[in-house]
């Protein structure tokens, strides 16, 4: 069951099998958490809902998935498996029977924040499982395939609204199915994960080769004779070189956020797409950024280097953005047009999250491995902040969205219902008009009076709003480019070989092994020939004379 512990680093295989379990886990709650962007024109219309409690609903639930994030910290030392499994478990729960049980808008929008604050402890959990399973020369493939499980998830989620659109089905069905999925996951989490050791997670392994030397290096740091054990906090964390690149990420997060928010919405409103073709396009999407995960999968551990991969990743992303912003200001762009251009940015977009979080999980270890937990619960925590601030903005920016999603289906049914009356009001005498008029009901027509032109000034301004959101999401991607230079780590493959070469001779194949009855002799001596080391501070702390020298000169006796 889910909590039990791993006493040595995973082998190769057995990493690759705690791998895909995670990534079953991503797929099925990033599947539940993507239902409501694909099944949005239903839920709003179903529950009379205006796009601001839904947008205010949403911030509200990613800051909840924030607070989930930062509980999500405590796993550095509690351990991760357990909080994950009774997470996931939390959200089949709500998916399953809470949102398809909504009676009313206010149900809803409480339990889909509820799912949205699980949602926040599950992804942390999961990148920080995803970084103890693997040592340094694998992380970008453990990272790649944990952005191709959200993908895979977000495509599951487009694709089972369109068909179920298609076939007029009700969007509770997407959350059944999506609950269902997620009770599955939950199921193979809590028999196929386990944690790895507190005194093993806090090492950093750079290689297969390099467990067993980890493992060693444990058996020294972790047999309590050094007294210095206090863990790290997470303002330790808090530097320029963390700081910065978390919020510039956060920022480069603001498409993919509006993307999963309001694309449905988008493409209906501005486009005039049917739903079912909105989340057709979705799904290209998620098809797109799959496959830059699986890039990253196959080539960035042979890449050396992660920051040029990364540079030319962000690159590849905001120039992907250039096409697709020309053509979202052009209502009668055709369908295939959007295909064809979704795609590149979503590659680019999935390969700068993968190779992100690996500099940003390597760059946490350098600090402190027992902060990874922590330094993915803060950066979860600030990009949601982000993804608040990005929610909100756009009712702001695009003003005409809000019109069009509150007003625009009851007037377009209005107007469908009364075109003739409506023919003659604009164009015929005055007698005509005056019959019209009394051939629409009085509340049809205080309905038209009071939103028909303010709808039809929102189709003509949308647009033009629309393109200047997006124009700023690319902005907002460029920004992180600058921040890449305050992340550790070289830019050249000659540093990581000189690195390699020293980590080579510093590790001796000798020290693997040590014979449970010379620790103990190591111990005694300890105690009884050394006073305790005190630090200034009053703290305990690590002996200037080396515990493995002692072993060694132990051995030569």
């Amino acid at each position: 069951m889910a909590g039990r512990e791993m006493t040595h680093f995973p082998a190769p295989a057995t990493r690759r099998r705690l791998l895909v379990t995670v990534g079953l886990v991503v797929a099925a709650t990033s599947y539940a958490g993507f239902v409501k962007a694909s099944a949005a024109p239903r839920v709003i219309t179903d529950f009379e809902m205006g796009l601001t409690p839904y947008a205010i609903a949403t911030a509200i639930g990613l800051l909840l998935g924030a607070v989930g994030a930062m509980l999500a910290a405590r796993t550095d030392l509690a351990g991760r498996t357990r909080l994950l499994t009774v997470s996931t478990g939390l959200v089949a729960v709500v998916t399953a029977l809470g949102l398809p049980a909504s009676f009313n808008q206010t149900a809803f929008l409480a339990a889909d924040a509820a799912q949205s604050g699980l949602l926040g402890a599950v992804w942390v959990c999961a990148l920080a499982l995803a970084r103890d399973y693997s040592p340094l020369s694998h992380r970008a493939s453990a990272m790649g395939a944990v952005v191709m499980s959200v993908c895979l998830g977000g495509l599951a989620a487009a694709s089972v609204s369109g068909r179920l659109l298609g076939a007029d089905a009700d969007w509770q069905t997407q959350y059944y199915l999506a609950g269902a999925a997620v009770a599955l996951a939950t199921a193979a989490a809590a028999f196929g994960l386990r944690d790895v050791a507190p005194e093993l997670r806090r090492q950093t392994v750079r290689t297969d080769e390099d467990r067993q030397n980890a493992e060693s290096r444990t058996a020294f740091d972790g047999i309590g004779l050094w007294a210095d054990d206090t863990p790290g906090s997470w303002r330790d964390l808090m530097t320029p070189s963390l700081l910065v690149p978390m919020v510039a990420f956060g920022l480069f997060s603001f498409i993919t956020v509006t993307a999963t928010t309001y694309g449905v919405l988008f493409f209906v409103t501005a486009h005039g797409f049917v739903p079912q073709q909105a989340d057709g396009l979705g799904g290209w999407w998620w098809i797109g950024g799959a496959g830059g995960a699986v890039l990253v999968v196959l080539l960035a551990n042979r890449l050396g280097p992660r920051k040029p991969a990364l540079l030319g990743a962000v690159v590849i992303s905001a120039f992907g953005l250039v096409p697709f912003l020309m053509r979202s200001s052009d209502p009668s762009t055709p369908y295939d047009d959007f295909v064809w251009v979704l795609i590149p940015a979503a590659i680019g977009m999935a390969a700068t999250y993968a190779l992100w979080l690996t500099l940003f999980t390597e760059a946490v270890e350098e600090i402190d491995p027992e902060l990874v937990g922590t330094g993915l619960a803060v950066c979860s925590m600030i990009g949601r902040v982000a993804a608040v601030v990005a929610v909100i903005s756009v009712l702001g920016a695009v003003r005409s969205v809000g019109t069009l999603v509150d007003h625009g289906p009851e007037v377009n049914r209005l107007v469908a219902t009364y075109s003739q009356q409506i023919e003659h009001i604009r164009d015929g005498s005055e007698g005509e008009r005056a019959r019209a008029r009394a051939q629409i009901a009085p509340a049809d027509l205080q309905y038209l009076v009071d939103h028909l032109a303010a709808v039809y000034l929102a189709v003509d301004d949308t647009a033009q709003q629309w393109r200047d959101w997006w124009r700023l999401c690319l902005l907002m991607q460029l920004c992180l480019i600058p921040s890449l230079w305050l992340l550790p780590g070289p830019w050249r493959r000659a540093p990581l070989r000189s690195e390699a070469t020293s980590l080579g001779s510093r590790v001796r194949p000798q020290a693997t092994v040590v014979p449970e009855e010379q620790w103990q002799e190591v111990v005694r001596r300890d105690r009884e020939d050394q006073d305790e080391h005190v630090e200034p501070d009053g703290r305990r702390g690590r002996r200037p004379r080396s515990l493995e020298a002692r072993l060694r000169s132990l051995q030569d006796d």
